[in-house]
């Protein structure tokens, strides 16, 4: 098995093969040979034949013995082009194994090549919500707020889309002077009888927001110049997209892949986000979560962006971003990942020591309140939401 793992990675499909069926004569049932036999068919850009070689060794239909089989069968034909074979072998696995997250995972990536185009793709304009305490990058001095509007004006689409950017931020605050008479910026102040937190600052934001489409950002993050044209693809089939993002340092070095679905990712129809309804002030530290939740149970349709750089076989991907084991129990089949065409995520996360997740790491009342809203949502959706 290594040696043919050895062979296939250095590019001697032919040898791997030779070598692969060698152990499969000996051990016709074993998945993991199987495996290795479709990365083989598929490094020689063959997966029509992975798929036929796996029609001629499985049962018609999946058994609780064959179902991981029958989940390489759909990425063979996925990869092979055909997408309606695809989620009809996940779909007879799922029938007898809900839960199997390989499965979902393959319904999901086949499923939306059969999805419509919706109809109501008539969009003319996109509001962008900030919730904003007005802080400053703590050597430079400028407010984050100000990289944050750069980069939403940067937008591949905004020739095509007005972008209103609408900031929400504290009772009371003052408007720095640098934002003013800035016609595409909208202010609006939290109501003085809500409470004083990021979900008071967001529904602020989105309260005044007139765009066909919403998206959102926290003033301390960043988009990449294509972020909204791809969300806007994307929304021609689901109801909302979510996706990665590359974290990086106050400096803007990079360090890591965040996958949770940060709300500086979330971009929907706006008449969704009334659907599902505004953040929940109860929770101080984990409203995207809760609100995740409601997303979750009503029904709509999500997609998650991925950056290409990310693996493409269920096994390596939930192996390396365990993001996604979690992610695949919660959604509905059909619902899933999405893999952009570009290397790295698509929005930016900054981890600094004024973010809210880093003060909380080291505030022991922060962390029981988070471990409370954690309680919370168990009993609310049976489980954290992703």
């Amino acid at each position: 098995m290594n040696q043919a793992l050895e062979s296939l990675g250095a590019g001697r499909a032919a040898e791997a093969a030779a070598i692969a069926n060698s152990i499969r004569a000996a051990h016709p049932d074993h998945i993991r040979i199987w495996r290795m036999m479709n990365e083989i068919y598929i490094a020689q850009s063959q997966p029509a034949q992975a798929a036929k070689d796996l029609c001629a060794f499985l049962p018609p239909a999946p058994t609780p013995e064959t179902m991981e089989h029958f989940c390489l069968l759909a990425r063979a034909e996925r990869l092979a082009g055909n997408y309606a074979a695809a989620a009809e072998r996940a779909d007879q696995v799922l029938a007898i194994e809900s839960k199997l997250l390989e499965a979902r995972f393959e319904y999901g990536l086949a499923y939306y090549h059969l999805m419509p185009l919706r109809q109501d793709c008539t969009w003319k304009t996109i509001s962008v919500c900030l919730p904003s305490r007005l802080t400053r990058h703590p050597e430079t001095g400028w407010y984050w707020l100000e990289r944050a509007v750069e980069s939403i004006r940067k937008q591949t689409i905004a020739p095509q889309y007005p972008i209103q950017i609408c900031v929400g931020i504290d009772h009371g605050a003052e408007i720095p002077d640098i934002f003013a008479n800035q016609p595409d910026i909208t202010f609006s102040h939290v109501p003085p009888d809500a409470p004083k937190n990021q979900a008071a600052a967001v529904n602020a934001a989105a309260s005044v927001a007139t765009g066909d489409i919403i998206a959102f950002l926290e003033d301390d993050d960043a988009y990449y110049p294509h972020r909204l044209e791809n969300a806007l693809g994307l929304l021609q089939r689901y109801d909302f997209v979510g996706g990665t993002q590359q974290a990086v340092t106050a400096n803007g070095v990079p360090f890591q892949i965040h996958d949770y679905a940060n709300p500086t990712t979330w971009v929907m129809r706006h008449e969704f986000w009334k659907r599902v309804g505004p953040m929940n002030t109860a929770f101080r530290l984990h409203l995207d979560a809760e609100w995740l939740g409601r997303l979750n149970a009503s029904g709509g349709w999500r997609a998650h962006e991925v950056d290409g750089g990310a693996p493409r076989e269920w096994h390596a991907l939930a192996t390396s971003r365990r993001f996604y084991m979690y992610f695949y129990s919660v959604i509905k089949p059909g619902n899933g990942v999405y893999f952009t065409s570009y290397p790295q995520p698509l929005a930016i996360k900054t981890v600094h020591e004024q973010s809210i997740s880093d003060i909380t790491k080291t505030n022991e009342a922060m962390q029981r309140q988070s471990d409370e809203e954690h309680t919370r949502m168990e009993t609310m959706y049976h489980g954290r939401p992703f």
